[in-house]
């Protein structure tokens, strides 16, 4: 997995809402997988502030393009000054190899049901699993897997219905993942997976 730098402070994004992300690295760090949870809010971080950037730099250009006709020579500098921090931002944000939140939430999803498999927390992580897959969407999370598959979970040990319910969610993923064919069959396929998926961590979630 490719590490990013950090996002300087002043390219923090104001937008969109990532308090989604932030409660799945939580969860993550809470099972070992600091890492993972690291890397997952990088990411986000990053996509937030280059979309802000682009909005900056459009903004600034349409100023500089078409000024007020009362601009004075102290605006029009603060125009220019603007224009240039904002194609500085974009530059350096597409310098940086960046990941895709989605497809690293969509694999906390699944570190966290392998976790409740385990009985470690099974009730917090399967709900935390389950509300992160309707953060991503099912759709998105099926394009995700197409592009990304995952190893086949761990066999499930215990009777418990909860680790049943939370390994069979986690299951649906990897076959989901497994599917890699690109028409719409193969899609509406991968789609009914997530969703299986998702059923089943509520289950394990209220079980």
């Amino acid at each position: 997995m490719a590490v990013i730098s950090p996002v300087p402070r002043e390219m923090q994004p104001q937008y969109p809402d990532l308090t989604p992300v932030y409660r799945l690295a939580g969860l993550l760090k809470s099972v070992g997988r600091t890492a993972d949870a690291e890397a997952l809010k990088t990411a986000a971080d990053a996509e937030g502030a280059l979309e802000q950037a682009h909005d900056r730099r459009t903004d600034a250009q349409e100023l500089y393009l078409d000024p007020p006709r009362c601009t004075t020579r102290e605006q029009w500098a603060h125009v220019r000054a603007a224009l240039s921090r904002a194609d500085n931002a974009v530059a350096w944000l597409h310098s940086q190899p960046l990941a895709n939140h989605q497809e690293l939430m969509v694999h906390g999803v699944f570190v966290l049901l392998e976790a409740a498999t385990r009985g470690v927390r099974t009730t917090a992580l399967a709900r935390g699993a389950a509300a992160a897959l309707e953060d991503v969407g099912f759709h998105c999370a099926a394009i995700v897997l197409a592009e990304a598959p995952l190893i086949d979970p761990n066999p499930c040990i215990s009777d418990l219905p909860r680790q049943r319910a939370a390994h069979d969610a986690a299951a649906a993923l990897a076959r989901a993942s497994r599917n890699r064919g690109g028409d719409d069959a193969d899609e509406q396929l991968r789609i009914g997976l997530v969703d299986r998926a998702h059923v089943l961590a509520l289950q394990a979630a209220a079980a």
